[in-house]
């Protein structure tokens, strides 16, 4: 997550009560600032009064439904990427929602992985340039460090390039937040810090992805050659 994720904000358009608040908390970890509408009316108002970075949009509102909002928006300019979150599976309506100015559509029951890339790839454009970097899929268990070397316990590579990695841990560590993991190595080991930009629940704990930060000659040369090695 870029360090200044907290000033980027998400409006959330949903009637379900339920879901605003599962959606809002998940945006929330991902470190947003989350503001909710519950019908299309206030979504527009919000809007108009105060653009958000991001609009998470559902289709099936009561009053003025999902298009009539995105095409309300569009056509008075608003240039806000608009993602989708809708149970509809009527693939003509979700093209004529593209069509309208949909920017990507994410089907309910959404799976918490698809909602925070829809996010990120809207919110974190700097994360972009880390995707493209050579990265390779290394499994490989870790000792996590608070930022002042304390230990914190048992961490686990799962993927990993030259400017970040995705750890898995048993307990979460806040959006945001500066670790370090060590990585075993001859002789030793080398600690590598970096900031959590992004968490979500996993099958045994929570996955975060890291991004490294100022990182010394030495770390980079063993980043790099964990990358070269072919199991």
């Amino acid at each position: 997550m870029a360090d200044d994720a907290r000033f980027r904000r998400v409006l959330l358009v949903d009637d379900e009560e339920d879901l605003r608040t599962l959606v809002s908390s998940i945006v929330g970890d991902l470190g947003y600032e989350v503001e909710m509408a519950k019908d299309g009316l206030s979504a527009i108002e919000k809007v108009e009064a105060d653009p958000p970075d991001l609009i998470l949009l559902d289709l099936l509102l009561p009053g003025i439904d999902g298009i009539t909002v995105l095409r309300y928006l569009r056509e008075s300019g608003c240039e806000v990427p608009i993602v989708l979150l809708t149970a509809c599976s009527d693939e003509s309506t979700i093209r004529k929602a593209l069509r309208e100015g949909a920017s990507a559509y994410v089907p309910k029951p959404f799976r918490i992985r698809e909602l925070a890339q829809a996010c990120e790839r809207f919110l974190a454009p700097a994360d972009s340039d880390r995707r493209r970097e050579e990265r390779r899929s290394i499994s490989l268990d870790l000792l996590a460090l608070s930022w002042e070397r304390v230990p914190l316990g048992l961490a686990h590579l799962v993927d990993l390039s030259a400017g970040g990695a995705q750890v898995g841990f048993a307990a979460p560590f806040a959006v945001g937040e500066r670790i370090r993991v060590a990585f075993p190595v001859p002789g030793g080991e080398v600690s590598v810090g970096g900031r959590v930009r992004w968490r979500w629940p996993a099958t045994h704990g929570f996955a975060h992805g890291l991004a490294f930060e100022a990182l010394a000659p030495e770390q980079e040369r063993h980043i790099l050659r964990l990358l070269a090695t072919r199991e």
